[in-house]
């Protein structure tokens, strides 16, 4: 006859609550920057554990009951809305703009849109107007669509295009067939005077380069 001896105890289990990044907008900062507001700080999950036994030896484990014992704390980060506006010397002359920001390039041309040329929006940007030099594609949430910009060694350029893969920090330049010049890379982009409307305006721009 074997006697198997069994007992339980308990024992307290600390799990980590992870906090929230909350974003929250500052005209106090300079547009495209941030600034910690306030730190973040896990909070507690505690679990009651019961623990079994056989002769001395660890059977199981069953959590008997769990609470928070501490809460988190939100961190919060501020982001800039004061926007300045200064000069840029370019072939042109100087041009005022209030944003600048680096993008990944690539060129086009309407050939190369994807369409072909019988089809009836053949050369045809987002804003109507023909594909060609001194039309640039962007992603609206990134640069304000019908607005001009600068891009150093092509000039300025109005933002009348999408185009189907453009997304993110991406500028794709337009170009007439007998014009083409082959971009890629990385370049800053210069957002031309006037400012848009606050509505028109994404103060939280993402990070990271396509």
């Amino acid at each position: 006859i074997q006697v198997i001896r069994v007992t339980e105890d308990f024992r307290l289990v600390d799990e980590p609550i992870p906090y929230q990044t909350l974003w929250q907008a500052s005209d106090q900062l300079d547009l495209d920057t941030t600034a910690v507001v306030s730190v973040g700080q896990p909070g507690i999950l505690r679990q009651r554990v019961r623990v079994r036994y056989e002769n001395g030896i660890e059977i199981s484990q069953t959590v008997d009951g769990e609470w928070v014992a501490l809460q988190p704390v939100n961190q919060v980060i501020g982001y800039g809305t004061k926007i300045s506006i200064n000069t840029v010397n370019t072939p042109q002359g100087p041009l005022e703009y209030w944003r600048v920001v680096r993008m990944r390039v690539t060129s086009y041309t309407a050939a190369s849109s994807g369409k072909s040329p019988d089809h009836p929006q053949y050369g045809i940007t987002a804003s109507g107007l023909p594909a060609g030099t001194g039309i640039v594609a962007i992603d609206r949430s990134v640069v304000p669509f019908r607005s001009e910009v600068y891009v150093p060694g092509y000039g300025v350029a109005f933002a009348g295009d999408t185009g189907g893969g453009v997304r993110g920090r991406w500028i794709d330049l337009g170009y007439d067939e007998d014009e083409y010049v082959s971009w890629s890379g990385y370049v800053d982009v210069y957002y031309l005077t006037p400012v848009p409307a606050p509505d028109n305006i994404n103060y939280l721009l993402p990070t990271n380069l396509p």
